[in-house]
């Protein structure tokens, strides 16, 4: 008896650490999404000031994936959890990863931004489907990682081929232009840069979302496109 009263202790002891963990990791989540969405606008208004906030912001974003890192670490040596308690908390070690490496990427933007002076000029580049997408990416991958829905990750992560193609495109759109001439280079580069870091974002995005179906449906669908090419395949 003494025995089954002290495993439901622990076990209420865990849940409410687990508890606590997630309302971190969405609070982290939610920095992100606020650095990444300040970063698209102060390029798009060539924001010097809200650019500077952006990087600002990443020391507070590193300094809390850390400490979240810690706190999943500290849970699994002190309850040695199982099954789905042990698959969220391997998850959120990732997630958080993910999480700044897109608050990362946000500031890389935020630092464009500022090294081109503020300057206003007419945009080579159209960027519109590829933000939009991306910006879309991150708000239903953290809606699935705060819901734990698994159907939404998957959603989400079978969105990312139309962010390649984008990014794709704009490349074509680059190089079609250095091609014909155009003399703005440092603009064309600027831009493709800035898309680069966009679809990197993105990938980050499904990173967290395939952390998602594994910590439900414990599945892993990362390397899902290589299960029925045989090992030895030379193609």
């Amino acid at each position: 008896m003494a025995a089954t009263t002290n495993f439901t202790t622990v076990t209420l002891h865990l849940h409410r650490q687990i508890a606590l963990l997630k309302q971190q990791a969405n609070l982290l989540g939610t920095l992100v999404e606020e650095q990444f969405e300040n970063a698209l606008r102060a390029m798009a208004e060539n924001d010097l000031e809200l650019a500077e906030k952006v990087v600002q912001l990443d020391k507070e974003v590193d300094q809390r994936e850390i400490t979240l890192e810690e706190e999943c670490l500290k849970i699994i040596a002190l309850y040695q959890p199982v099954a789905v308690d042990m698959r969220f908390l391997i998850s959120t070690i990732k997630i958080t990863n993910d999480l700044e490496r897109i608050g990362d990427l946000a500031r890389d933007i935020a630092q464009l931004v500022i090294s081109n002076n503020g300057e206003s000029r007419e945009r080579i580049i159209d960027f519109a489907a590829l933000t939009a997408k991306v910006k879309w990416m991150v708000r239903k991958g953290l809606e699935a990682m705060i819901a734990l829905d698994s159907q939404m990750a998957r959603d989400v992560c079978n969105s990312d081929d139309e962010v390649d193609e984008q990014f794709r495109l704009i490349k074509e759109k680059v190089i079609s232009e250095l091609g014909k001439g155009n003399s703005n280079v440092r603009a064309l580069i600027t831009e493709l840069t800035i898309s680069d870091y966009m679809e990197s974002i993105a990938d980050h995005a499904k990173k967290i979302c395939e952390d998602v179906v594994y910590t439900v449906d414990a599945e892993v669908i990362r390397h899902s496109s290589l299960a029925d090419t045989p090992l030895n395949s030379s193609t």
